[in-house]
């Protein structure tokens, strides 16, 4: 419930030729109901899916997946006509649909009664069995049939959550979520103030007309739609989460060979300057994360586990064989070189099959990258793995 329908229903309350006692009953719902209304818009929607995300321990984490969702449960209402919330399980039994359906007729037979508190007592049961139905069925007749395929017996709010718990990436880029098609992305970035660009060489510390400090820097930033392909035949946040891994990493590699212009040095081992090249040129901190395939991680071994401040992030099908990429990444999402900005996780457009003319559906996902704010290049380092150099004469 949005927070204008919060209030039109404490308006309706209020104004109605309710008795006293019927007042003083609702209080407690009517408190709620305020509460609710007074948050600031960010915390209204932490606090509409609280229940969906209390799964993360991190506050921003949460914030960030309640973001996702209500994206995803507005663009399902406007756009498609069904209610995320109200698709079908596919642990719903008909028995049980049919058990929820027989309680709610019996209890409106029963609202024929001279009696106002009883009447609101068996009013405010029909309300709460009609919302759980809703949240566990959706009838057939609701459903567009270009997206009954897709939509048959998935709970898309439940895959938001599964994309994002799966989402690799987030290891390595900030996650920040659009609330609209355009908007901003923000990262952290040190300064030279004298010059007011990023810092990527060494500074004269004699130099009184040079200081240093910490920004936040902004871009903007707008969605776009790609396909995602679901060989399971349904929607499905794992396969969605692997496709975006797959979209963001490539994206790193494409930016480090074509227009960052790095070399990808050949090392047979990691070395202590590996990690502080990457300080030095985002000044605030070494390469904690390497990203690379499970095959190379176990050629590495032992070499690898000389240095546990490095995560590894497995993202397969992306980087050749013997290559790896040394990154970091703060704690905060802003403390990153690209920034993921999902807007709409799913999305079931129909089309016409080249030929065959037959209807087909195709899921697409929309998103936005950020990977041109400046300094962004000093957080990703590519490097050629071999067992053993060959020594150059």
């Amino acid at each position: 419930m949005s927070t204008d329908t919060r209030l039109e229903t404490i308006r309706e309350i209020l104004d109605s030729d309710k008795t006293v006692e019927d007042i003083d009953q609702m209080g407690e719902q009517i408190k709620k109901l305020r509460d609710i209304a007074a948050l600031k818009p960010m915390e209204a929607i932490v606090q509409k899916w609280s229940k969906k995300v209390e799964c993360f321990s991190d506050e921003s984490l949460r914030k960030t997946v309640a973001v996702m969702l209500d994206n995803q449960h507005r663009y399902d209402k406007r756009v498609d006509g069904n209610d995320s919330l109200s698709i079908r399980k596919e642990n719903t039994s008909d028995e049980e649909v049919q058990l929820y359906e027989a309680q709610i007729a019996f209890l409106k037979s029963q609202l024929d009664t001279d009696n106002i508190k009883k009447k609101g007592l068996i009013a405010e049961s029909i309300r709460k069995l009609e919302k759980e139905l809703n949240e566990i069925t959706i009838r057939e007749h609701e459903q567009k049939p270009e997206n009954r395929f897709f939509l048959r017996g998935v709970n898309k709010i439940d895959e938001v959550v599964k994309f994002y718990d799966h989402l690799k990436c987030k290891e390595f880029v900030g996650i920040q979520p659009m609330t609209g098609p355009v908007g901003l992305a923000y990262s952290l970035r040190f300064h030279r103030s004298r010059t007011e660009q990023t810092l990527g060489a060494d500074i004269d510390i004699n130099d009184d007309s040079c200081s240093i400090g910490l920004t936040v820097e902004n871009i903007e930033i707008i969605a776009r739609t790609q396909g995602v392909s679901m060989p399971s035949g349904k929607l499905n946040g794992y396969e969605l989460a692997k496709f975006m891994d797959r979209v963001v990493l490539t994206n790193i590699v494409g930016m480090i060979e074509n227009e960052w212009k790095k070399e990808v040095p050949t090392v047979d081992e990691i070395e202590k300057s590996m990690l502080f090249e990457i300080m030095d040129g985002t000044r605030t901190g070494a390469a904690n994360r390497i990203i690379l395939g499970e095959s190379l991680y176990e050629r590495m071994g032992d070499k690898l586990k000389k240095w546990p401040e490095l995560e590894p992030v497995f993202v397969e099908g992306v980087l050749p064989e013997d290559q790896f990429i040394l990154a970091y990444k703060g704690k905060k999402d802003i403390d990153s070189g690209v920034i993921l900005c999902p807007y709409i996780a799913f999305m079931v457009k129909t089309g016409c099959q080249e030929g065959t003319f037959q209807t087909s559906e195709k899921v697409m996902t929309r998103f936005a990258i950020s990977n041109k704010l400046v300094g962004t290049e000093h957080y990703y380092n590519m490097y050629k793995y071999v067992d053993e150099l060959v020594p150059t004469n």
